[in-house]
């Protein structure tokens, strides 16, 4: 299985080339984009009971929240641990965890 995910990540065994830095101006309409998108996720009937203001609030904290990427590498083991400790239950280190 590791050998089948490999090769389709790396088929001839190369790292991916690096992508080229985007443009400023690129950058910044994608991140009103997300924003939008994710104040938009919200339903209607959410933001009218606890008002536009405080849903628009706190959608742009989830948003900041997201803007660094040593939390976001920490989540995202903190998911994919939990992940192999509910696909392997029976493993002796995390059964005391």
């Amino acid at each position: 299985m590791v050998k089948l995910i490999s090769k389709s990540i790396w088929p001839d065994k190369k790292l991916a080339a690096p992508t080229p830095e985007r443009e400023l101006n690129t950058k910044m309409r994608t991140r009103i984009l997300a924003k939008m998108l994710l104040f938009s996720a919200i339903p209607d009937e959410l933001k009218h009971i606890i008002g536009y203001e405080t849903s628009f609030k706190g959608a742009m904290l989830i948003f900041n929240m997201f803007q660094y990427p040593s939390l976001n590498r920490r989540l995202l083991l903190v998911l994919f641990e939990s992940f192999l400790k509910t696909l392997f239950p029976n493993n002796k280190k995390y059964q005391n965890s």
